[in-house]
């Protein structure tokens, strides 16, 4: 699918494509890839849920916000942004902010094993949510780690930096293939279900864990 620049028909024809709102192609079963016009700034929540044969997006020039769950249970293999694209970039099939501070979304298939850049300070909900992804080193400066950022994933191991201070629900769930754990000295809380339908064998807890 490649989406237009203006508006083709109704009451809005000649117009710049500007949003692709909520919803716009939930569960789209035809679509196997989409093409990001260089007019559209924002993809809103869920604009592209549950489009299961959607393979590979290209974003336009001027994209400057992907909503949360904007490809929610899409099987995403391929992800490119426009070079002058200030907002994003890509880097071995996953996707970041600009300035490389927000890791967005894992979406390679291919990746057996990432080390987060030293740039990155969060990472956002969701990224590697179902990733096949076995291996993952975080640099130091981490300090925010989503909600459901690693559930259903493969990873086997995880060192969690000392900046992050709470562990949000559903974060590691379903990792069936998670057997050793350290949490770093900063980790306060442990919430729900954070580590929930795992294989952990050792973890290690600091002190500094209240709940």
């Amino acid at each position: 699918v490649i989406i237009p620049d203006i508006v083709l028909r109704g009451d809005c024809r000649g117009k710049a494509v500007s949003v692709i709102g909520s919803e716009a192609f939930f569960y789209n079963v035809d679509i196997t890839s989409v093409v990001i016009p260089d007019s559209v700034q924002k993809i809103e929540s869920l604009a592209f849920c549950d489009c299961f044969k959607l393979k590979r997006i290209h974003l336009g020039k001027n994209l400057k916000k992907i909503a949360k769950d904007a490809f929610r249970g899409c099987p995403i293999e391929e992800i490119t942004v426009d070079p002058q694209n200030k907002k994003y970039k890509v880097m071995d099939g996953v996707l970041y902010t600009g300035k490389g501070e927000t890791l967005i979304r894992c979406f390679s298939k291919n990746v057996d094993s990432l080390v987060i850049p030293d740039s990155v300070k969060k990472i956002e909900d969701g990224a590697f949510f179902d990733s096949p992804i076995r291996e993952i080193k975080m640099n130091n400066n981490v300090s925010h780690i989503g909600f459901e950022a690693f559930n259903d994933c493969n990873i086997e191991s995880i060192e969690i930096p000392d900046k992050v201070t709470e562990i949000l629900e559903w974060t590691f769930h379903g990792c069936k293939s998670l057997k050793n754990v350290i949490l770093g000295k900063g980790c306060i809380s442990i919430l729900e279900n954070a580590f929930g339908n795992t294989a952990i064998e050792n973890i290690t807890i600091p002190e500094s864990v209240k709940h």
